[in-house]
């Protein structure tokens, strides 16, 4: 599992409705996450989406049904506060170096972080085949 030290205490922002989805995390996906919000350059950090029903997926433009399936949830949307392109992309490279989604297809990563949906944020996302790698994977 991954554990680095605490360089800052980070502030999360999430209903309370995310914050009874995130306990229901798939585990695996509960660490990506810590991860990326590690590497975030901002302390005031968010979670917009975890779990959608049919009707809210449609409404948020979704391409695929990732945030429909759960528990246990493999899917979360998140970011923080004044978030730039440039920020996302190395937060993405970081997860992505340690994470494969889908060693079947290598072209999907873990976290997504381009202009999408309800605009800027990243989308972090599990697979039952999902595995850690090694930095020399």
């Amino acid at each position: 599992m991954y554990k680095k030290p605490i360089k800052r205490r980070k502030q999360l922002t999430l209903s309370t409705r995310c914050l009874w989805e995130f306990c229901q995390l798939d585990p695996l996906l509960r660490e990506i996450v810590g991860v990326g919000f590690d590497e975030a350059p901002s302390v005031r950090l968010w979670i917009s989406s975890i779990h959608r029903t049919d009707v809210e997926n449609k409404a948020a433009g979704a391409k695929s049904r990732i945030h429909v399936v759960g528990p246990p949830y493999r899917s979360v949307d998140g970011g923080w506060v004044d978030m730039t392109q440039a920020e996302v992309d190395k937060v993405c490279d970081e997860v992505n170096s340690r994470y494969r989604y889908d060693p079947n297809r290598p072209r999907l990563n873990v976290a997504y972080g381009k202009q999408h949906g309800t605009g800027l944020h990243i989308h972090y996302q599990v697979h039952p085949n999902t595995i850690r790698i090694t930095p020399n994977e």
